[in-house]
């Protein structure tokens, strides 16, 4: 017993960095920073994440205007608007500091305002990583510091958080910022601007994220322990007041704010997991995903919360050294930190009818500190011990984190780099001539690999197909080539004037088998009528047209003009006689994206019907009507 409590008490005693620490704490940052930036930096637009255009909206509004003009309050200002400065600085900076356009004549971000953004919130992640080494330098030596810093690092959850446009990653940082300023004011002789320190941190956590307000729960915890002390009171009503200013400063209009919350909490109403312990039970499960830390880490947690509360109170029951002012903080220190996870899982669990993964990234720290202070007692008792001893942890400690590296990375690779099928799927439809969601591609065999299609016109079918001809693209295997030049229904595409190009796999260039795409598209026709059909507004909040005699028995299909900012796209239908067709999403142009129906025949000299499901089709949807020469 007293061997575990001298390895206790070394595992949770701080000392000072060394420099091969400080060199590989800086190899651990630059490394997320690069994974992160990587991971970030493909498909910089609307299209790759659905959740980060509420933070560009607003930034959008912000740029568009001058004025601080927000679309919508679902995210805080800390989260966007120094991003929003940066943005609006290099707008307005001769020569624009060096950068493309951030905004396209429509008001809308390029390619260049994304990769600003989501380049800042690696910055924020690889901050997340530098403060948790800053919090765990102050109670523990800089080595198990570092290996908790490893641990977060591996975690693919805090890669995401570090590419996507979203507030989680600054309520991250924000919340360690918290923590390390709430000790500061937490020790025996603070001082009231570190109480003011710690509510502004309070404040832009919250300010980031409403979630964040858990986090003043260490500081109060720490005021109560020390309630003798009268004037910590009036020095924690300060940082109240600190804290609402902040977040004040940076989400001025409250009232937008907090009707974004109630929509919000509808939504997840709707989409509930349950009651107050099926939430609960399954946000404690959330550590132990792969995403997070897997189940080895976690469980390491575990056992480190155990070993530290039996720390604390070994101290408590330690009058000689319960009498020490600098063993005092420390021990404070750590029942703060022990304080916040359960808080914000009780406060969540209240507050929130649905689980989500997303809200928990802020408990990947304190999983990593407390499963580096597991391996450091385990490695403090087995030091001087056995030489295959030590091996066998040094293996187990290496396996613990190589493997959720490995698994991170195999994971952002994946993310960045595409498939062949991706790739074919660019191709064509890059060719097709608008409108492409209206086009049929056939997929032989094995060849619907990576992602599923975007579309439903995509089918897959075996190479012996009997028919082939109603296609407008065909994606194969290379390997299935030589069947496909035996089936009589592939003559057409193994013609010298079918445009044809092959794709093959390559590291860092693309993933998958080697594929072949063809192209043999319908043919659009210039139908005298079909310019001036128009659609008009008919009942309940639809769009009709009633089709002339020489259209009756056509093959048409429509298409709708829509905002980026109208998310009822996916709700559309089309009434065509008595079929009723959904409409596809096509790729966005300028500021606007088109969503499409697959042909059809029309229904005689019958009607069309445009509408959306639930509500009336708002008065920009604009129609056009397509002729095909086949269906």
């Amino acid at each position: 017993m007293s061997t575990l409590r001298n390895a206790l008490d070394e595992s949770l005693t701080p000392a000072a960095a060394t420099r091969r620490t400080r060199w590989l704490l800086a190899g651990i940052l630059a490394t997320h920073c690069i994974l992160s930036v990587w991971l970030g930096w493909v498909e910089p637009g609307p299209s790759r994440w659905w959740d980060e255009r509420f933070n560009v909206f607003n930034v959008e509004a912000i740029l568009s205007s001058g004025q601080f003009q927000l679309a919508n309050g679902y995210y805080g200002g800390v989260s966007y608007l120094p991003q929003t400065l940066v943005l609006a600085a290099a707008q307005k900076a001769p020569g624009g500091l060096g950068l493309p356009p951030i905004l396209n004549p429509g008001g809308y971000l390029t390619a260049a305002g994304y990769h600003v953004l989501r380049v800042s919130q690696a910055i924020w992640g690889t901050a997340a990583l530098l403060l948790l080494f800053l919090l765990a330098r102050r109670l523990m030596p800089p080595n198990i510091a570092l290996l908790a810093v490893a641990f977060m690092a591996v975690s693919s959850r805090l890669h995401h958080a570090s590419a996507i446009f979203k507030p989680d990653v600054e309520l991250l940082a924000t919340t360690l910022l918290a923590l390390i300023l709430g000790w500061r004011a937490a020790t025996s002789a603070p001082k009231t601007r570190d109480y003011l320190a710690a509510g502004v941190a309070i404040g832009l956590a919250v300010g980031s994220k409403l979630n964040g307000v858990a986090v003043a729960a260490p500081l109060v915890l720490a005021t109560l322990v020390h309630y003798r002390e009268w004037t910590r009171w009036p020095r924690l009503a300060l940082a109240g007041v600190a804290s609402f200013l902040t977040f004040w400063m940076f989400n001025p209009d409250i009232a937008r704010v907090l009707r974004s919350l109630d929509k919000n909490r509808a939504h997840y109403e709707y989409t509930a997991t349950g009651g107050v312990l099926d939430v609960l039970w399954e946000t404690l499960l959330y550590p132990f995903r792969e995403n997070f830390h897997g189940p080895w880490v976690a469980g390491l947690g575990l056992v480190g919360v155990l070993l530290v509360a039996a720390w604390l109170l070994g101290l408590t029951l330690d009058r000689d050294q319960a009498q020490d002012c600098g063993v005092q903080d420390r021990r404070l220190a750590w029942w703060m930190l022990l304080s916040y996870p359960p808080t914000y899982y009780l406060l969540y669990a209240l507050a929130s009818p649905r689980a989500k993964a997303n809200h928990f990234l802020q408990i990947v720290p304190f999983v990593a500190l407390f499963a580096a202070v597991s391996v450091g007692v385990v490695a403090v008792m087995v030091r001087g011990r056995n030489r295959w001893l030590r091996l066998a942890l040094a293996g187990v400690l290496l396996y613990l984190i190589a493997t959720p590296a490995f698994r991170s990375s195999r994971w952002i690779y994946e993310q960045t780099v595409p498939t062949t099928w991706d790739q074919a799927q660019d191709w064509i439809e890059a060719q097709l001539p608008p409108p492409s969601r209206a086009y049929r591609v056939a997929s032989v065999e094995r060849a619907r690999r990576g992602r599923l299609p975007r579309s439903p016109a995509y089918a897959r079918v075996p190479v012996s197909a009997s028919d082939l001809s109603g296609f407008d693209a065909l994606i194969v295997p290379r390997t299935s080539i030589p069947a496909l030049v035996t089936a009589r229904s592939a003559s057409i595409w193994l013609e010298e004037d079918v445009p044809k190009r092959e794709f093959q796999p390559g590291a860092f260039r693309a993933r998958g088998e080697a594929l072949v795409a063809a192209l043999r598209p319908g043919r659009l026709v210039e139908h005298p009528d079909a310019g001036r059909v128009r659609f008009v507004q008919g009942d309940r909040g639809t769009l009709s047209v009633g089709l002339p005699a020489s259209l009756s028995d056509a093959v048409l299909s429509v298409r709708l003009r829509i905002g980026l900012g109208d998310r009822w796209a996916s709700r559309l239908y089309l009434l065509s006689g008595k079929e009723t067709l959904h409409f596809t999403l096509g790729p966005a142009s300028g500021g606007d994206i088109f969503v499409t129906t697959p042909r059809f025949r029309a229904p005689g000299e019958g009607q069309l019907v445009l509408g959306l499901e639930g509500k009336e089709l708002p008065a920009t949807a604009k129609a056009e009507l397509f002729v095909w020469s086949t269906l």
